[in-house]
């Protein structure tokens, strides 16, 4: 009696033996058309030979239609465009980094209120709670934006990182 080890084995020696040998088949090349041997015209003489075809070049993916490449030497790549009516982003607005601050209300949940020692109010929102109290020192890092939830007045703002001043 047959096992359906083996018959599951021999299916799968069959299917890579036929995989193999799948793979190893290759495309012949075919040989270049040859051109007819010229006509001797009427009265004798040979045409003159034209001028030879030009060869068609295969191009290769992110080549340009006339066969250079689009990134070579000879056709360098266009600068980049920006569409009409979008400005560069404001690169020191979207991160301001670390400010030494005084924490004016510890707010509700996540919401603290921060007034830095130059003199902006802050509107910090944290993930996760924080052990700040009303009139803590601290050193914060902050992503200034929107947040998910309003923290009252000043300007909007996340809070990545704290250390906070011993008492």
């Amino acid at each position: 009696m047959v096992t359906l080890k083996s018959i599951a084995g021999s299916a799968g020696a069959l299917l890579l033996a036929v995989l193999v040998l799948a793979g190893c088949s290759r495309d012949e090349a075919k040989p270049a058309p040859v051109d007819p041997a010229p006509v001797a015209a009427a009265d004798g003489s040979l045409p003159t030979p034209a001028a030879p075809l030009p060869t068609p070049v295969a191009s290769a993916p992110g080549a340009a239609p006339s066969g250079i490449p689009q990134d070579s030497n000879d056709s360098p790549l266009p600068p980049p465009t920006r569409a009409p009516g979008h400005s560069l982003p404001d690169a020191g607005s979207l991160r301001v980094g670390w400010l030494t601050a005084t924490v004016t209300s510890d707010g509700s949940g996540n919401c603290y209120s921060l007034k830095t020692t130059d003199g902006e109010t802050w509107a910090v929102y944290a993930k996760k709670p924080v052990p700040m109290d009303q009139g803590d020192q601290v050193r914060v890092r902050i992503t200034p934006g929107k947040t998910p939830v309003s923290c009252g007045k000043g300007k909007p703002a996340t809070l990545v990182r704290a250390l906070i001043s011993p008492r």
